[in-house]
């Protein structure tokens, strides 16, 4: 029988990726969704309210979720930015550690323990790129351990029920981020009943349950979420894109975390542990679908799955390889992946701007007017964000993109319109900018402009009309007050 490496130069291998994949992302801008969201904790916490004073069109808990790295950076006076990445890090390195210990207990020390390890690590540190620290993510993060305590309970194998309750726990919090991950649960307790020819478990009552008390606190502490979805609504369905329930097929994002998913599991479809990355890929794809707009987030989870399937079928393939007299699959499966990850590292500026260009462009031009308060009226929310949350730039708009605005103008959607209005007028009374960026793309609507959109209210007219064009930066205009 082939000797494996020692665990501690496993735990040493798998760290070694997430701290390549940290360094990758600390050299990137912080996602622009990601930053929007710890903004608005951070808004939170000053006294704004949610869904009132914020019109955000995601349920609550990754606002209350950032709360805790928004309070921290107030408290240590560092960057919230810098304090939810080094959170996210910790939660990558204690879900995989945990989740391969929980699949590794009685001393099942093998080639599949290492490819969980190690492609869990990759998965989780490197394969997120510029997505690090989106719901996506997050929602991965916190379901490895489940996924793994679902193994054990298909197999029948031992495993504490107070370590399964809190790997529930924490996958119903993951997956609680988006309703679209519901399906995730019933595929993999489904998958687990089928195993063992049972009803399903506990774990499915406690996820359940959670979900159900996630509901009530909604409810109950922000029934205007409600409220504001029935106004959004008929403009953000129409803003989710063109192609609809097929739009995924024209995504390369897509078809590479389709076909990377298919290759590690049909490598080896008859390992368990295939079967179940399968299926959890599975309900991931289908929630990628189903927000018909196929970013790249949206596909991080199937992608990330499938690098761990390849790893596993990579592990059983060359399971009998050895190399003096060691197995060969484990270091094979460490130097692909760390091969990959420096790769990464070296890339990753580059890859930070083809994902976000805007605050490498933009931010030189705001400190040479002298920065300061800035309303960024444009399509894309990479376009203001991770850029109005440097220092010395003040955000003035609630509103961190006007995409959902063009669609409710081009829809003769009244009442939003005049949401989007009052909510501008108020901010700009409260924290007067000193500068705007207004987007002036060729493929913007015919007819619609965003200063002649605002000036309809007479309290914003007069404001932008103190504005002159000083910079053309792109397809972007910036006027200086």
């Amino acid at each position: 029988m082939p000797a494996f490496p020692r665990i501690p130069a496993l735990l040493a291998l798998a760290a070694l990726l997430l701290a390549l994949g940290a360094a990758a992302n600390w050299r990137m801008p912080l996602n622009h969704d990601v930053s929007w969201l710890l903004y608005e904790a951070q808004a939170v916490l000053a006294g704004r309210r949610l869904y009132i004073d914020l019109p955000e069109i995601n349920p609550p808990l990754i606002v209350w979720l950032n709360m805790a790295p928004a309070w921290l950076a107030s408290v240590f006076g560092v960057a919230p930015g810098t304090v939810l990445r080094g959170l996210v890090l910790a939660l990558a390195a204690g879900s995989v550690c945990w989740s391969w210990r929980m699949l590794t207990r009685g001393g099942q020390h093998g080639p599949s323990g290492a490819a969980w390890l190690l492609g869990a690590a990759f998965a989780a540190g490197v394969a997120p790129g510029y997505d690090f620290g989106q719901r996506e993510h997050l929602a991965l993060l916190a379901c490895l351990p489940y996924l793994a305590g679902a193994l054990r309970r298909g197999d029948g194998a031992a495993c504490g029920g107070r370590e399964l309750a809190a790997a529930a726990v924490l996958a119903a919090v993951g997956l609680a981020l988006k309703p679209h991950f519901a399906l995730l649960p019933l595929l993999i307790e489904g998958w687990v009943a089928w195993r063992r020819r049972a009803w399903p478990g506990p774990s499915i009552l406690l996820l359940a349950l959670c979900a159900a008390l996630y509901s009530v606190a909604v409810l109950l502490l922000v029934p205007e979420y409600l409220e504001l979805l029935r106004l959004v609504a008929p403009s953000y369905t129409q803003y989710a894109g063109p192609q609809h329930w097929t739009g995924f097929v024209h995504s390369q994002d897509a078809l590479r975390a389709l076909l990377l998913l298919a290759a590690g599991v049909l490598l080896q479809p008859r390992l368990p542990l295939n079967r179940l990355l399968g299926l959890a890929g599975l309900a991931f794809a289908v929630a990628a679908i189903v927000q018909q707009k196929g970013w790249s987030y949206h596909w991080y989870p199937v992608y990330g799955l499938g690098w761990i399937a390849l790893a596993q079928s990579t592990a059983a393939i060359l399971a009998a390889r050895q190399w003096r007299g060691r197995a060969l699959a484990p270091p094979l499966l460490a130097g692909v992946l760390l091969a990959l990850a420096v790769g990464n590292l070296g890339l990753a500026r580059q890859i930070g701007l083809r994902h976000n260009p805007f605050p490498h462009r933009l931010s030189p031009v705001l400190y040479e007017l002298g920065g300061g308060a800035v309303v960024v009226m444009a399509r894309p929310a990479r376009a203001a964000f991770p850029l109005l949350a440097e220092p010395g730039i003040v955000p003035v708009s609630r509103m961190p993109t006007m995409g959902v605005l063009i669609t409710a103008w081009q829809a003769g959607d009244q009442p939003l319109m005049q949401l989007a209005r009052r909510a501008m007028a108020e901010d700009v009374r409260r924290t007067p900018p000193r500068l705007l960026v207004v987007e002036r793309a060729p493929d913007m609507p015919e007819g619609f402009d965003y200063v002649a959109f605002f000036s309809a209210d007479p309290g914003l007219a007069a404001a932008l009309r103190q504005f002159r064009l000083v910079r053309r930066v792109g397809h972007y205009e910036v006027l200086v007050r």
